[in-house]
């Protein structure tokens, strides 16, 4: 990574995303105010910790979608949802379908 002050965070992210990983958490983590890791987020990535959490969460979950027979409920759990449906409207919302649509995309194309 370019910006060596996100790494930690970002590392942090990325092993751990399917914990339930509170901005707070995150902080604490990289020895880091709240507000200091946002910053950092926005000067950076122009996007808040949280919302890099749920992209990393969601591009993982399309691998899991594309490449694994896994229920959805399941692939909602390991990627850290607490429910079916949260996860549903957190993937459409992400990419404009919903798994199931984006599973059965998989399968046409």
């Amino acid at each position: 990574l370019p910006f060596r002050e996100l790494s930690t965070p970002i590392d942090y992210i990325r092993e751990h995303f399917a914990d339930h990983i509170s901005v707070e958490d995150l902080a604490c983590a990289c020895n880091l105010s709240v507000s200091a890791l946002e910053r950092r987020f926005r000067k950076h990535l122009d996007k808040t910790p949280h919302q890099y959490l749920t992209e990393v969460r969601m591009e993982h979950a399309r691998t899991l979608l594309t490449d694994t027979n896994k229920a959805i409920g399941t692939i909602a759990l390991e990627i850290g949802f607490a429910d079916h449906s949260h996860f549903t409207r957190a993937y459409k919302k992400h990419f404009g379908a919903t798994p199931k649509e984006a599973r059965l995309n998989k399968v046409a194309s």
